[in-house]
């Protein structure tokens, strides 16, 4: 075992032995570790960095693949046909479905989206008093929805 770590120990050591693409070499301004030095107010020097290798190319942001993954079309089938539709389309038809049956998140997600891009007007103020046909169309929602007394059943 004892050979064994001496045996590692000479082959890290022997710098030689890697090539010369992943060997770091040190500048005059690094310290013995090989690590670039920072000035007294914690920045690298010039033309230095901590991040020798840097980002790799082609390589994208969260973002970029985002909005790829977005963009993407995908064969869907509607009515028995066979469509390309992109993912965001495919999740805003989803959504708006989901809000037509009524689901609360859903219904709340359109209706912030529809507020946030101007297709709502705003929101009244506390103590507006509204229009004929909201108050119209808030007595026909509570008559509809109201809760619905049961018979009593007969002892």
């Amino acid at each position: 075992m004892l050979i064994v770590a001496a045996a590692l120990l000479r082959s890290l050591q022997n710098v030689s032995a890697l090539p010369t693409s992943r060997r770091l070499t040190m500048s005059a301004s690094d310290d013995e570790q090989g690590k670039p030095k920072r000035r007294s107010d914690g920045t690298f020097e010039k033309g230095h960095t901590a991040n020798r290798k840097g980002r790799p190319r082609g390589s994208q942001n969260l973002m970029t693949l985002f909005e790829n993954m977005r963009d993407e079309k995908i064969p869907v089938s509607m009515g028995g046909t066979t469509k390309r539709i992109s993912r965001g389309e495919i999740f805003m038809k989803k959504l708006w479905n989901n809000a037509m049956q009524l689901e609360p998140k859903a219904t709340a997600a359109v209706l912030s989206i529809m507020r946030n891009s101007g297709q709502l007007d705003r929101p009244p103020a506390e103590g507006e008093a509204l229009g004929d046909d909201d108050a119209a169309a808030l007595a026909g929602f509570f008559t509809r929805f109201a809760p619905r007394e049961t018979p009593d059943e007969p002892e």
